[in-house]
């Protein structure tokens, strides 16, 4: 069984190929925001983050 998704071909349509080479073109940079990180090391405050009981 996983032989057969190493030998299976893929085919693209027309449409999938135009979508790819839109996206390749694309050269828009990603809005991107500093935040504010900290190391958490508290047990009781990490399951808290987690959402897990005591």
């Amino acid at each position: 069984m996983a032989t057969q998704s190493f030998t299976k071909e893929i085919t693209f349509e027309a449409k999938d190929v135009d979508n790819l080479i839109k996206a390749l073109e694309n050269n828009k940079k990603p809005k991107l925001t500093n935040i504010k990180a900290e190391f958490v090391t508290d047990k009781k405050e990490i399951k808290k983050l987690l959402g897990m009981k005591k």
